[in-house]
């Protein structure tokens, strides 16, 4: 993995699933200006709250298999994880969905689930029930803009804020 350029003390880490390259670096480059890509294909960046604390996120496309990710890296530090999806691609949430039941059962963290749309969302109730659109505790739903950079600051935060309402 990717190391920050200066003495970094707490690092916490966000993991970013999708199922595109596309999707993921326009969501994390209207979060960091510089966005990097490791050999293994995993983007990254990382937010500099403050001299002592910074956030790396990971951009993941997710595969077919999730097993064959080595998840446990990750999940030392991981914070949470941000679900993205297009919200008018109808394969696009059964896809996130897999990947989410993958990751909730094995690690306990909020997920912030979030839809790629670029106008307001039409027809937001049936979709939801169709797919029978289950949110525990640490879970939250957002839309978000790819183009609008607050919108897409507001999903993080939304984690942020599940970690902070919940933290014991």
């Amino acid at each position: 993995m990717l190391e920050p350029s200066k003495e970094i003390e707490k690092i916490g880490e966000i993991v970013i699933i999708g199922l595109t390259d596309t999707i993921l670096y326009d969501f994390i480059s209207q979060l960091c200006q510089d966005v990097k890509k490791t050999d293994q294909g995993i983007l990254f960046a990382n937010i500099d709250v403050d001299e002592d604390l910074a956030l790396f996120l990971y951009g993941i496309v997710i595969e077919n298999n999730p097993e064959f990710f080595e998840w446990d890296l990750l999940a030392n530090k991981m914070l949470g994880y941000v679900a993205l999806f297009e919200w008018n691609d109808d394969a696009a949430f059964p896809a996130v969905q897999t990947m989410i039941s993958f990751l909730e059962d094995r690690f306990n963290v909020p997920v912030t689930i979030a839809a790629c749309v670029d106008q307001e969302p039409e027809n937001i109730h049936t979709k939801l029930f169709r797919h029978s659109f289950p949110l525990s505790w640490k879970d939250k739903f957002r839309f978000y803009k790819p183009s609008e950079k607050i919108t897409v600051k507001n999903v993080l935060l939304s984690m942020i804020d599940t970690l902070i309402e919940n933290y014991p």
